[in-house]
């Protein structure tokens, strides 16, 4: 019995067909069964119930017998076969991440430099993003480390300018530097909101901004972003995909004083359904999807990966009226 490509799918003795050139038939049988025994590679082969099991001989020129759209067929089959890991390659794509020097931000640079991409560490501590930057050379691949307030302009356009000097190009910017603690709205001054909403929104506005006509990728926020990820997608849409990701709490330096503290951990894991907090590498592999040409069809979107939290993991003191 032959399974042939572009072909009858079954064939058994009976199919009276020519041996073509390429096929090796096996031996046939040793018994006698009364007729004339028939000699390997002959052109009528008329042994009764023969299976047919032909060894292909490969060809520089190609299979004779496959046609050319049975050909083209294989080789799709060939490719969804390897496909979908290779969705999550970025072979040779740059991406700035900012807020590089620990936490999410380094976990997603060291996860984005295993997936073969070069990464351009951001963050205001020096020390901290030549450590990252040591750990993605170490996966084989470059960065560079360039010390970065995002809160000035002035940082925000020497970041940019030196990953195109570097690099050449940018493909990808993750936005994760941002962040501020929850406070009472009656307790909450005039400047510590504008702070907060320079931080976690303004800043990395602005970043896009720079980088947007040097992408052909992606451009990734926090959850204060929602609303500019939204907008800006459908602005900048098909050439540049812009997604967020909304982060719950996730056991960093961040979250040190609910992870050292066991009644507040004891709270916070009681809140938030997955019943733990969250580990860097749950946000660098979201990071990853979304920069990768796995998601080459989604934008405009927030990802929530945050344990299924749906109201706060912290009760946050609050006074009454």
């Amino acid at each position: 019995m032959e399974l042939r490509p572009g072909g009858p799918a079954l064939r058994g003795g009976g199919d009276r067909r020519s041996d073509r050139e390429g096929d090796v038939p096996r031996l046939a049988s040793r018994i006698d069964r009364g007729g004339a025994r028939a000699q390997p590679g002959h052109r009528r082969d008329r042994d009764p119930r023969r299976l047919r099991d032909p060894v292909r001989v490969p060809r520089a020129g190609g299979d004779p017998d496959l046609s050319r759209s049975a050909a083209r067929r294989g080789s799709r089959g060939a490719r969804a076969r390897e496909v979908i890991l290779d969705r999550f390659k970025l072979t040779d794509r740059v991406a700035i991440v900012t807020g590089a020097g620990k936490g999410i931000g380094r976990g997603i640079a060291l996860a984005f430099a295993e997936a073969g991409a070069d990464i351009v560490c951001a963050a205001r501590t020096p020390a901290d993003i030549e450590e990252t930057a040591k750990g993605v050379q170490q996966r084989g691949r470059r960065a560079i480390a360039v010390p970065t307030d995002v809160l000035q302009l002035p940082d925000l356009e020497r970041l940019v300018a030196a990953a195109i000097e570097e690099f050449g190009r940018i493909d990808i910017l993750v936005n994760n530097a941002g962040g501020s603690g929850p406070r009472a709205a009656l307790e909450t001054s005039e400047r510590f909101f504008e702070n907060a909403l320079r931080m976690n929104v303004t800043q990395a506005f602005l970043l896009s901004k720079l980088c947007i006509p040097a992408f052909v990728a992606y451009g990734a926020g926090k959850a204060a972003l929602n609303m500019m990820t939204r907008n800006l997608a459908s602005e900048v849409a098909p050439k540049v995909r812009v997604n967020a990701i909304s982060v719950g709490g996730v056991a960093t330096d961040a979250l040190g004083v609910v992870l050292t503290n066991d009644a507040l951990r004891e709270q916070f894991n009681r809140n938030t359904p997955m019943q733990r907090p969250g580990e860097v590498e749950d946000i660098a592999a979201c990071a990853l999807y979304l920069a990768s040409p796995a998601s080459a069809w989604v934008t405009g979107k927030v990802f929530q990966v945050d344990g299924g939290t749906e109201h706060p993991s912290m009760s946050v003191p609050v006074p009454r009226l």
